[in-house]
């Protein structure tokens, strides 16, 4: 038996750790209804949070920020609306498993998960301005 190089003891590890995030996901850990208060409590209002790397300047990136910008001002009252860095641990990456940004998640007053859009380009922005859109209807109790 050959000794592993510290790469592939890196690739290994990285395949592990792979492993028992989709057992965690497969068991329903990472499940659509997601508490956000601080206390893990359901949140009072509904949000619209977009999880994003501030110091990523790729060009899709700064669309789906300017199009969640731009739609803030004509979101519903009472709609939270947070731009999430997430170089900085504040708990809301780990408790909506973002695995991918830039991600925008629709969340009504149950805290539950009513839209989750990952990524960028085209199509991606054509789902978050319709999304966007019917933010009220999405995000109604």
């Amino acid at each position: 038996m050959r000794a592993e190089t510290p790469r592939q003891k890196g690739i290994i590890l990285a395949l592990t750790a792979l492993a028992v995030a989709g057992v965690l996901i497969a068991k329903g850990h990472f499940g659509s209804k997601v508490p956000v208060g601080g206390d893990n409590s359901p949140m009072a209002t509904p949000a619209v949070y977009l999880f994003l790397d501030e110091s990523d300047q790729d060009g899709g990136c700064r669309r789906i920020y300017s199009l969640f910008e731009d739609a803030r001002s004509t979101l519903p009252p009472g709609v939270h609306a947070a731009r999430v860095n997430v170089n900085e641990d504040n708990g809301l990456v780990g408790k909506f498993g973002v695995r991918v940004l830039p991600t925008v998640v629709f969340v009504d007053k149950t805290g539950k998960v009513v839209e989750r859009i990952e990524g960028e380009g085209p199509e991606v922005e054509t789902r978050l301005r319709s999304a966007l859109a019917e933010a009220p209807q999405l995000l109604a109790p």
